[in-house]
């Protein structure tokens, strides 16, 4: 199972989903990665894009073809090589939810790893 803290960040980025002024239906989607790409960079912060190479993405076409009629909110785990730190993850979070409309799921990188094995 999922560490109390993994549970607790979970829990507290999912509780800030909200429309605002936003009118259109919100559809959650739940991936095991999320489409986006993350880099730490030289300075050690963050980089991200969509990964429109991924092959669950069809996301490319949800994006696009639903852009005006759906708000779409993806949840997942991050793809990347670094494990996001404690102390990063609140700005992360943000980040994603504002500039990707993506949730992040934080699960050590244990775990992880003992997933696959």
């Amino acid at each position: 199972g999922l560490s109390a803290h993994a549970q607790s960040r979970t829990a507290s980025g999912a509780g800030e989903i909200e429309a605002g002024d936003d009118s259109r239906p919100t559809v959650i989607i739940v991936l095991y990665r999320l489409p986006i790409i993350a880099k730490r960079v030289a300075d050690g912060s963050w980089s991200f894009k969509w990964d429109d190479d991924a092959l669950y993405l069809t996301s490319v076409g949800l994006r696009e073809g639903l852009r005006d009629k759906m708000r779409l909110v993806w949840v997942g785990i991050i793809n990347s090589e670094d494990e996001v730190q404690p102390h990063e993850m609140d700005a992360v979070s943000q980040t994603l939810l504002a500039d990707f409309s993506c949730v992040p799921v934080f699960i050590p990188r244990e775990t992880l790893i003992e997933f696959y094995q």
